[in-house]
Formats: C-alpha cells, sequence, structure tokens
C-alpha cells in the first residue's frame, strides 16, 4: 500500500549509513585491523598510480556509473522548479557517494588485516 511504501522511502536511505557507522566501529577494535587500513591507505603502488591519468578516468566513470543511468541530475531535474540548482544537490550526492565507497573499504581491509594477524 502507498502508505507503507511512503515509510519504506524514509526508512531505507537511513539504514545504510547505520549499517556502515556500525561496521567501522565494530571493526576498528579488532586486533590488527589499523594494519589492513594502513596498508590500503599508503602502500606504494596507490600513490603511484594516483598520479595516472587513467585511474582518474576509471574513478570518474565509476561515480557516473554508481549514479544511475542518465545520473542523479537528470532525475532531480524532472521533478523541480526550472530555476532549481540540480547541480549542486548532484555533486553533494557524488561527494556522499565516494564518503561512503570510502568507509566500506575501511570495513573490507579492518577485516583483512584482522584475518591477515590472525593467520600469521
Amino acid at each position: 500500500s502507498l502508505p507503507t511504501l511512503m515509510t519504506l522511502m524514509w526508512v531505507v536511505p537511513f539504514l545504510y549509513p547505520d549499517l556502515i557507522s556500525f561496521s567501522v566501529y565494530a571493526c576498528v577494535f579488532l586486533d590488527g585491523a589499523a594494519d589492513g587500513i594502513l596498508f590500503f591507505f599508503y602502500k606504494k603502488d596507490l600513490r603511484e598510480k594516483l598520479g595516472q591519468v587513467k585511474t582518474w578516468s576509471t574513478a570518474a566513470t565509476q561515480v557516473l556509473f554508481s549514479l544511475g543511468l542518465g545520473g542523479n541530475q537528470l532525475n532531480t531535474s524532472t521533478t523541480n522548479d526550472f530555476h532549481y540548482n540540480t547541480l549542486c544537490h548532484t555533486m553533494i550526492i557524488s561527494i556522499v557517494n565516494s564518503f561512503a565507497s570510502l568507509l566500506s573499504v575501511s570495513v573490507v581491509f579492518a577485516i583483512l588485516g584482522f584475518l591477515g594477524k590472525l593467520s600469521g
């Protein structure tokens, strides 16, 4: 029914950040988690690849794909006034999307660091 869908529309978007926040909090305190996170952010290959144009081109493509077909700007522009600033909201969504991806990767590498310390 429509009231159920409206409730889900307001509840579901807030579940993902809560789940990621809980996962970060739970994984940061694992033994060896810091080693895994530091490995991701400070490995030598990462610094070399950040200087390449292909890396940034692939990252931009990933952001466009994660926003969906046509991008978020097209979706917000169809439902708002003509003079509404959709570009600002599209940039905010892109930044939040990138931040959520970094948090997710931190959780994965924290777990990998824990498993690496566990296995020796």
